[in-house]
């Protein structure tokens, strides 16, 4: 197993676009993908899903649910969706 990051705080690098051709170019060589969304503005999400019928990355991070409720199947690869909630994860996780 591998892991890539793409992981940039400032906005318009290009890192979904990096992480799309990347995962299709493992797609093609037959390999597995999971993408995870941590960002709160979603696009990787809405790239790979039309609609989120799971758990998402914020419910995972907050306890909420178990990473098994929140992996979706979309465009033949996983994602575990973004949330808009995580915008304010750290005032989230400071009030427990």
């Amino acid at each position: 197993m591998k892991i890539i990051s793409s992981i940039n705080e400032k906005g318009g690098t290009g890192k979904t676009t990096s992480v799309l051709g990347i995962c299709s170019k493992l797609k093609q060589e037959g390999k597995k993908v999971l993408l995870i969304d941590l960002d709160y503005q979603m696009n990787l999400t809405g790239s790979i899903l039309e609609d989120i019928n799971s758990s998402s990355i914020y419910d995972m991070i907050t306890g909420e649910a178990h990473v098994s409720d929140c992996i979706q199947e979309g465009e033949g690869v996983h994602i575990i969706p973004g949330d808009v909630r995580m915008r304010n994860l750290d005032k989230a996780m400071d009030e427990e």
